[in-house]
């Protein structure tokens, strides 16, 4: 089960709003071809419709591919992520990223399994040591920065677990034995139970 997972009375929301978090390429080429679609239909012509492409070396496009449009709004995910928390004092920052791994909890809660996923990364990205402020300095006053012990125990470690489980769920299992390994690493997981445990199953299951 998922690090600090939430209530069954909030998981009726969860669908709705993961939707809201962020817009990805995905959701902008549907909402354009639904908006294409509806007005086709009322005008009863063919008008097409719109696609990602992938530009090839030689300069021609082709339809970009399943894994590519994952990719694509993959990175749109942690683009508007890096963006929402750029200028947020640590603190706040901090606050931000529990929210985000409790949103993670509600999808994973409800077996979307690869959203989850891409919410806990946003908390990795998110989870830096520094704030920029108004200059784009760094701060360097000790009593605005968020203890590396915090942030492992708080964010790191928990949020690693549950991508390491998503990645078993999913079938990814590489993907999962590496997310243990970052987690015993640190300080805070070196003694994890959950850790061993889930990067044992991993490797059971690669045949290792």
């Amino acid at each position: 089960m998922a690090e600090d997972s939430t209530s069954s009375s909030s998981l009726s929301n969860a669908a709705s709003e993961k939707k809201k978090m962020f817009l990805t390429t995905s959701d902008i080429m549907n909402r354009m071809n639904a908006a294409i679609k509806e007005n086709g239909s009322a005008l009863s012509g063919d008008t097409g419709g719109f696609e990602l492409q992938r530009k090839l070396p030689d300069g021609s496009h082709r339809p970009a591919s399943e894994a590519e449009v994952a990719a694509a709004d993959f990175q749109t995910k942690m683009k508007q992520a890096s963006e929402m928390v750029a200028m947020l004092p640590p603190q706040q920052k901090l606050q931000w990223t529990k929210h985000q791994r409790m949103e993670g909890n509600k999808l994973f809660a409800i077996g979307e399994y690869k959203e989850a996923m891409d919410v806990y990364l946003t908390c990795l990205v998110a989870m830096d040591q520094s704030s920029k402020n108004n200059n784009g300095d760094a701060e360097e006053e000790s009593n605005h920065i968020v203890p590396t012990a915090v942030i492992e125990e708080e964010i790191k470690l928990p949020v690693l677990l549950n991508l390491a489980l998503c990645a078993l769920k999913l079938g990814m299992l590489t993907k999962a034995e590496k997310f243990c390994n970052f987690a015993m690493e640190m300080e805070a997981g070196k003694c994890s139970v959950k850790a061993n445990f889930r990067r044992g199953r991993a490797r059971m299951l690669l045949g290792h």
